[in-house]
């Protein structure tokens, strides 16, 4: 008897790990705006968009291309989604990364797009139509020197600002939901190279962007 309820116990826990972590993250296809490039439309029923709401608000959304000819017709339209200055980060497919120390290996070469998150709490200041669009219509005044905008921001006194999300990250306190929430403003791509149907000789990296290459390291900190 005893053992029984021991097994129900810890099936009851999975179920409600299980639960919350559907909760915390949203999975649909490929629900990226209307005003990406039309030459995307044809990734848009293979690709994912993830959607977290963990105190800190993102999405990406993310492509798996099949063939060399497929992706290097697509990368220049990637990059035209990028904010000006953003880093390019680049991963290796034949390397193991995961979160929270569960290894995964990456099989199909991709991209990911890290985006606003749409309708958001904090977006919401801006209005969920607004958050919708691309680029998001950030006002100037949070925009930098460069014309680039900060990785996150959040909504503090009546405007936006900056976030310090290497703070909040070392803290390991994220933001209570609704209320004061960071989000993503800055649009990030992350590569996932084969160094075949993804061959970094074979296509042009932007010019002025910082380049992360963990190619030998996928560490899976965002």
């Amino acid at each position: 008897m005893l053992k029984k309820s021991i097994i129900v116990f810890f099936v009851i826990i999975i179920i409600m790990a299980t639960s919350l972590s559907f909760a915390l993250t949203e999975i649909s296809k490929g629900s990226w705006p209307d005003t990406w490039p039309k030459e995307l439309e044809k990734f848009r029923e293979r690709s994912l968009s993830y959607y977290h709401d963990l105190g800190i608000e993102e999405v990406y959304h993310e492509i798996t291309f099949k063939n060399r000819e497929e992706f290097e017709q697509a990368w220049p339209y990637i990059l035209s989604l990028k904010t000006k200055d953003a880093p390019l980060t680049i991963k290796s497919t034949h390397i193991l990364t995961g979160r929270y120390g569960s290894p995964v290996q990456i099989r199909e070469p991709k991209v990911q797009i890290y985006c606003t998150y749409p309708g958001g709490p904090n977006t919401g200041k801006i209005s969920t139509e607004q958050s919708l669009k691309w680029p998001v219509p950030w006002p100037d005044y949070i925009k930098l020197p460069s014309g680039g905008l900060p990785e996150y921001v959040t909504y503090k006194d009546g405007k936006w600002v900056e976030a310090d999300i290497k703070q909040i990250r070392e803290s390991g306190k994220e933001q209570p939901l609704f209320e004061g929430n960071v989000c993503r403003a800055r649009v990030d791509i992350v590569l996932y190279s084969d160094s075949n149907i993804v061959d970094l000789n074979r296509i042009p990296l932007p010019p002025d962007t910082p380049i992360i290459d963990k190619r030998f390291n996928n560490s899976d900190d965002n």
